[in-house]
């Protein structure tokens, strides 16, 4: 997978990181008190931002950890984010995702 994001003439046994933007839980919770906020809007703004950001600096992932909830996995899911690795073991379990933003049309 590494290989894959990153480069294809690279081994993936040597890349020990991926540039990436980072983005919070943004569809961590539907139930807010802030009316005229949902997820689908605000992550639709936080992908156009990082585009217009990528368009000016480069890169192309975007990666997050979720919660490990089914309904919140499946909202990023919707936006084309893939689960990868292992859940990190904390308070609340987490699960590493990312998307490939190069791919996505705006």
């Amino acid at each position: 997978m590494k290989k894959k994001l990153v480069a294809s003439s690279k081994s993936s046994n040597n890349i020990a990181e991926i540039p990436a933007y980072l983005i919070a839980q943004v569809a961590k919770n539907e139930n807010n008190t802030l009316s005229g906020f949902c997820a689908n809007d605000i992550l639709t703004h936080a992908i156009q931002e990082i585009d217009n950001a990528r368009n000016l600096v480069g890169g192309k992932i975007v990666v997050l950890d979720s919660v490990n909830v089914e309904k919140v996995i499946k909202k990023y899911e919707s936006f084309g984010f893939m689960k990868y690795g292992a859940l990190f073991q904390s308070q609340s379990e987490l699960q590493p995702m990312f998307l490939d933003i190069s791919k996505i049309k705006t």
